[in-house]
């Protein structure tokens, strides 16, 4: 396997500029970050490389729990030696510094030998470089609430990886941040013109398969900026005295970070985290539908059909209000259902929906709707062997597959697949069932079989009845129906019903029946009569051993 960086050209990069604080006798750094982030490996680099250098090195670490529960900082403070009291040198950097930290004792002082003497307690906004790894954390440091703001407009340059850590409670839903307000707040109250913030964790994830790197790449990038008072030779001496293994990669994590800060723009990050758009879904899907035709007249008028298509689906609800989500997904399975069985089965998708979206209610945020869309496709789109075969080798299959395994074609890389298949056909009343392991090639051809669905009714058949019964269903809902709220929840626990479907042929088939079970009792009751259930339809009990768990105590 390949590491996913060796796209990456490094063997240009410009030498950084003189460092802003190459002049100072005291230069501060506070870095930031959550436990498991390698803050702690940061200061240990950056502590043997001043000591490289000739500094005097003084830190302080506060360590905390693993990833997302502790905040962690590091203070590190070098001081240089100078033989006399009163020289130019001795007063240049230390003039100002002599503020309190806040309990009386100044920040530092010059004993009779010359020597500038401090501690690693960082003063009030006297921070040189805040390096911050997690960008919650990194804002504590400029916050006055807290007893360690270090950072100031006038002083304090800023590196910070804008990457979302979630802290414990924006895990559980009780709170949330905004990680462009954070960086915002950072960007007002750092020096203009020194702050740079990169996500740097989801790249490194990207690009180095892990955001072990992180911290690495934001010496990097702090070194390129011009941040820390050291030079190349110190910094990978001291990578290579602190980090024993895989030293090559982390040098090389190094100067991927340079790279980011010399030319960001060669390094786009896919925010994993962030819904797709209704119109980013619209333009994807279109596109996959010519890679998939071929750009020639056939492929330009079929994903011409399929933007009418969607054009006249939403103009049915253009003066409801619809959010962009719920429209989203609507052009996923619409375009689903196309691969399943061309224009036609895609027409009869929406054109039903449609009819079921005139006959809800907006006043329960059309819950129905909601569910039709989804389980209306789950029903449409059986997974038979034309079905499976085109999705394995869609274009959009393969462009994931090639992220995933950080392939690259520009640089040779080719996937190779080996599908292991057990497909059904049913021929003249008997059933066959065999093991295939199939070529690409083979799947393509069987995926424009699709004239074997009419060839071969009872291929599938207990689907297609599945599948029937739901569309009746569908057409059986009236909008007086949706306007009660007894026969709205009704309705709906109705159209979550095959929500449970799921598994292999022989599970399925019992939860198929169940739902259809369950879904004819609720209609046959009285709407004053029907009470919600409280999760979906059961499944039949035989169809899935169960297993006792044992019970753990909680901490």
């Amino acid at each position: 396997p390949r590491w996913g960086d060796e796209h990456v050209d490094l063997n240009n990069i410009p030498d950084p500029p003189k460092p802003i604080h190459a002049d100072q006798d005291i230069w501060r750094c506070y870095l930031a970050g959550v436990g498991g982030m390698g803050i702690g490996l940061c200061t240990a680099i950056l502590t043997t490389a001043g000591h490289e250098m000739g500094y005097h090195v003084q830190f302080l670490d506060k360590k905390g729990l693993a990833i997302r529960n502790g905040g962690v900082f590091s203070q590190l403070v070098y001081t240089r030696t100078h033989p006399t009291i009163g020289s130019a040198t001795a007063t240049n950097g230390a003039a100002g510094d002599d503020e309190t930290p806040g309990n009386g004792t100044p920040a530092s002082s010059t004993s009779a030998s010359g020597d500038i003497q401090t501690t690693p307690l960082i003063p009030y906004g006297k921070a040189d470089l805040l390096l911050g790894v997690d960008m919650l954390e990194a804002t504590r440091a400029i916050d006055p609430k807290h007893p360690y703001r270090v950072a100031s407009p006038g002083r304090t340059a800023a590196v910070i990886n804008t990457a979302k850590t979630p802290t414990i409670l924006t895990l559980m839903g009780q709170d949330n941040f905004d990680p462009a307000q954070l960086e915002r707040t950072l960007k007002q109250y750092t020096r203009d013109g020194q702050y740079f913030g990169f996500n740097v964790g989801d790249l490194c994830e990207r690009v180095l398969d892990s955001k072990l790197y992180a911290n690495i790449m934001m010496l990097g990038i702090a070194y390129q900026r011009g941040y820390l008072p050291l030079k190349l030779e110190a910094i990978e001496t001291a990578i290579r005295i602190v980090i024993r293994g895989e030293v090559e990669r982390n040098l090389r994590a190094f100067s991927i970070g340079r790279m980011i800060a010399e030319r960001p723009d060669l390094f786009v990050v896919e925010l994993k985290h962030e819904y797709e758009t209704a119109r980013q879904a619209f333009r994807r899907k279109v596109n996959l539908l010519r890679a998939q035709v071929g750009q020639g007249r056939r492929g330009q008028r079929i994903a011409k059909q399929f933007r009418v298509l969607m054009k006249q689906t939403f103009r049915a609800t253009a003066r409801l209000r619809v959010d962009d989500q719920l429209m989203r997904d609507v052009i996923v399975r619409a375009y689903d259902c196309w691969v399943w069985g061309g224009l036609r089965y895609a027409e009869r998708y929406c054109k039903r929906l449609t009819e079921v979206f005139a006959k809800d209610d907006p006043a329960y945020g059309y819950q129905i709707t909601r569910a039709v869309v989804w389980n209306l496709a789950k029903v449409m789109l059986v997974k038979d062997e034309v079905y499976v075969s085109a999705l394995l080798t869609s274009p959009d299959k393969l462009k994931r597959d090639m992220r995933r395994f950080n392939a690259n074609a520009a640089r040779g890389d080719k996937l190779i697949y080996r599908h292991h298949n057990r497909p059904e056909f049913n021929l003249l009343g008997h059933r066959m069932r065999f093991s295939w392991k199939s070529r690409d090639w083979q799947l393509r051809l069987m995926a424009r079989l699709g004239i074997a669905r009419k060839l071969l009714p009872g291929w599938h058949k207990r689907e297609m009845q599945f599948r029937d019964w739901y569309e009746s269903i569908c057409d059986r809902l009236e909008v007086q129906s949706a306007s009660d709220p007894k026969n709205y929840q009704r309705w709906l626990a109705i159209a979550q019903g095959p929500r449970a479907v799921s598994g292999f042929r022989e599970v399925r088939y019992p939860k198929m029946e169940a739902a259809r079970r369950y879904a004819e009792r609720i209609l046959a009751l009285d709407a004053e009569n029907f009470e919600p259930p409280a999760s979906p339809p059961p499944s039949p009990t035989h169809s899935l051993a169960t297993v006792p768990l044992t019970v753990t105590a909680h901490r």
